[in-house]
């Protein structure tokens, strides 16, 4: 049985040490893309690189978006995870994101290279036959790859509003501070003014 760790285990002189002792999972998650979404006016998301550390007899685990430093520390498992997964970049909508596909038919979509809403509306007749209702599920990704253009400008229309009343929160409520302020300071005169004239 492992001894529990304690602060000294993470110190730098005993971490790799220590380090050997951890459950240590790469794996990619997706998070939406603000940026792309602004820019496309339509929902984007993108694949992150995630590290799980996890301490054996420990529920609890630290889990962050990777860094060099977890690179540096953790370089077997990350080059076994990179092995794993290659470099993988997609655009779109992850199949795992929409509503319009069951979890297990997206998982079995994805095992088959079908990554997005946006390549299951194009899959060929050929592919897509290899799925139980696969001809429906892609005739819902092309209405909904279709809506997304159709909506374009709407959704563009929805962010500026969005910002603009985020502007003018702002701007509300440095009016209120300066209002407050102006109110301290008449008040604080008034009261000056008052005690000279006695």
């Amino acid at each position: 049985m492992l001894p529990a760790p304690n602060e000294e285990d993470f110190m730098a002189s005993n971490q790799r040490k220590q380090d050997e002792n951890l459950f240590v999972k790469f794996d990619i998650r997706t998070r939406p893309d603000k940026v792309k979404t602004k820019e496309d006016g339509v929902p984007r998301f993108k694949e992150v690189e995630y590290i799980d550390i996890r301490i054996p007899g420990k529920k609890d685990s630290v889990c962050h978006p990777v860094t060099d430093n977890d690179k540096k520390r953790f370089p077997r498992h990350y080059e076994a995870f990179k092995n794993r997964t290659g470099d993988l970049e997609l655009e779109g909508t992850p199949l795992r994101e929409w509503t319009g596909v069951t979890r297990s038919m997206a998982e079995e979509m994805i095992h088959q290279n079908i990554m997005t809403v946006e390549m299951l509306a194009i899959t060929a007749d050929t592919q897509i036959s290899n799925f139980m209702g696969g001809f429906g599920v892609r005739e819902k990704a092309r209405e909904y790859v279709e809506q997304m253009k159709s909506d374009k400008p709407f959704r563009e229309m929805k962010l500026e509003n969005e910002e603009l009343r985020a502007v003018a929160r702002d701007q509300q409520e440095t009016i209120d501070n300066l209002a407050e302020q102006v109110k301290v300071l008449t008040e604080n005169m008034n009261s000056k003014t008052a005690k000279k004239s006695k």
